[in-house]
């Protein structure tokens, strides 16, 4: 899922260059991972209903508390990845203040994480997701910009 949302991203920069450059990959990881997470959580509340059709994608496989650390782990991919675009200098140290805007993805995860098995009340936990996956790539999208160092 996230490869298919990188793609947009690095595609789209590397049309407009015409030339392959680092930055939107390594930029554009976090923000997949993040959309893909979205994905990922709006497959809860339709579980049974894929289950009973023959969908059988990560959520509808396994029992609801086990696939909700799968939203955990793309999360805590995402963070990692803009993390590793810092230590890596592709990304400048300020970049870091994106992180921000993953917390409220984390508060979605401790809703998933008790609400798994409740799909009803799981629309909170997808709106900080949503929240999460637009405020990281704007934010981070803006420090780029006022950055000197990746002007």
């Amino acid at each position: 899922m996230a490869a298919g949302f990188l793609l947009v991203v690095a595609g789209a920069d590397t049309v407009q260059r015409s030339a392959f450059a680092p930055l939107p990959w390594i930029a554009g990881l976090p923000y997949a991972l993040l959309v893909a997470s979205l994905l990922y959580i709006n497959q809860f509340p339709d579980r049974a209903a894929d289950r009973a059709s023959g969908k059988l994608h990560w959520v509808a496989r396994l029992q609801p508390a086990v696939a909700a650390w799968g939203y955990g782990l793309m999360l805590l991919l995402a963070a990692l990845a803009l993390l590793g675009g810092v230590w890596g200098g592709t990304l400048p140290d300020v970049a870091l203040i994106a992180l921000a805007a993953l917390l409220p993805a984390v508060a979605a995860w401790r809703q998933l994480r008790r609400f798994a098995a409740m799909p009803e009340y799981l629309a909170p936990a997808i709106r900080k997701t949503l929240l999460a996956a637009h405020a990281q790539p704007v934010l981070l999208a803006a420090i780029l910009l006022l950055s000197a160092e990746h002007s």
